[in-house]
C-alpha cells in the first residue's frame, strides 16, 4: 500500500523495539502498543523426515550462516523470492554491499512472503534485527515489512538516501516504518515532510514519544518554535515517565532553550 496511498496504520505482530541510549550505549526496551503478538497458525519445527531433501538443506544452511548456500538451494528449486529473502536478510548485518541485490530482488517481487510454507512450518517465531535509526533497534519477524525495512536501512547506510525513502515510503505504514521514514527526512532535511508524516501523533507508548521529539525538531526547523515546545511538553509529561525516550526529549527541550 505504502505511506504515499494510505494513512491507515497497520499492526505488525510480533515486532520488538529497543532504545540504545546515546551517550552510554545501553539497550532499553521500548513501548509500542500497536503491536499484537506472533501467534502463528501451527507451532514451527525443524523440517521432519517427511520433507523433500531441499527443505533440509536450507534449513541446514540457515543455521550455518551461509547467505550464498541458501539463495542457491531455495532458488534451484523453483523458491526465488524465499530465497532472496532469507538471503539478504541473512547477509544483512554482515555485508550490506552483498544484501543489497538480493533484498531488492526480494523487495521488487512483491510476494508476502511470510505466507511461504517453509516460514509458517519451520521459522514462524525468527526475526531479524533491523536498525531503523541510528538509536532504534526493531526485531521483525520474517516477511515483506522485514524486507523492506532491511533494505531502507542497507540502502541509508550504503549512502544512498534517494533510494532509501523510496522504499521506505512504499512500506505499508505503521510505527515501525514511521520511524524509519522520519529518520530519512531528518537526514535528508525534509522537516516539513516529517512534520506532514507525524501529524496528529500523540504520545500513548514510547515508539509514539520518540516521534515526538522527531516532529518537534522538525517543527523548529520550519519556525514553529511555539508548537515544537508543546509537542516536546507532551513527550516529556505522559507515558515516558523515567525511559530513555523521555531524556532525549529533555535534551532536545534544552537545546531548543539554549538557542532562544
Amino acid at each position: 500500500m505504502g505511506f504515499r496511498r494510505s494513512t491507515a496504520y497497520k499492526v505488525l505482530p510480533g515486532v520488538r523495539l529497543t532504545l540504545r541510549e546515546p551517550g552510554t550505549g545501553v539497550q532499553r526496551p521500548l513501548a509500542l502498543r500497536s503491536v499484537v503478538p506472533l501467534a502463528p497458525e501451527r507451532s514451527p519445527r525443524p523440517p521432519g523426515r517427511r520433507c523433500p531433501p531441499w527443505e533440509h538443506r536450507l534449513h541446514r544452511s540457515l543455521l550455518l550462516g551461509d547467505p550464498d548456500r541458501v539463495h542457491e538451494v531455495a532458488t534451484r528449486h523453483g523458491h526465488a523470492v524465499l530465497g532472496a529473502t532469507l538471503a539478504g536478510l541473512a547477509a544483512y548485518a554482515a555485508d550490506a554491499g552483498s544484501a543489497r541485490p538480493l533484498l531488492r530482488d526480494a523487495w521488487q517481487a512483491g510476494c508476502p512472503v511470510e505466507r511461504h510454507p517453509f516460514l509458517l512450518d519451520h521459522l514462524a517465531h525468527a526475526t531479524v534485527r533491523i536498525d531503523l535509526t541510528e538509536h532504534v533497534q526493531a526485531a521483525v519477524p520474517i516477511s515483506r515489512d522485514a524486507v523492506g525495512l532491511a533494505l531502507v536501512a542497507v540502502e541509508r547506510d550504503l549512502g544512498d538516501l534517494d533510494a532509501a525513502v523510496e522504499v521506505a515510503e512504499d512500506l505499508d505504514p505503521s510505527v515501525v516504518a514511521t520511524l524509519a521514514l522520519a529518520e530519512l527526512y531528518r537526514r535528508t532535511d525534509r522537516p516539513h515532510d516529517l512534520v506532514e508524516l507525524t501529524e496528529g501523533m500523540t504520545n500513548t507508548d514510547d515508539a509514539l514519544a520518540l516521534l515526538l521529539v522527531q516532529r518537534a525538531a522538525a517543527l523548529r526547523a520550519c519556525g514553529c518554535e511555539q508548537q515544537a515546545g508543546s509537542v516536546l511538553a507532551d513527550a516529556i509529561r505522559r507515558g515516558v515517565r523515567g525511559s530513555a525516550v523521555r531524556r532525549l526529549a529533555q535534551r532536545e527541550q534544552a537545546r531548543m532553550r539554549r538557542e532562544e
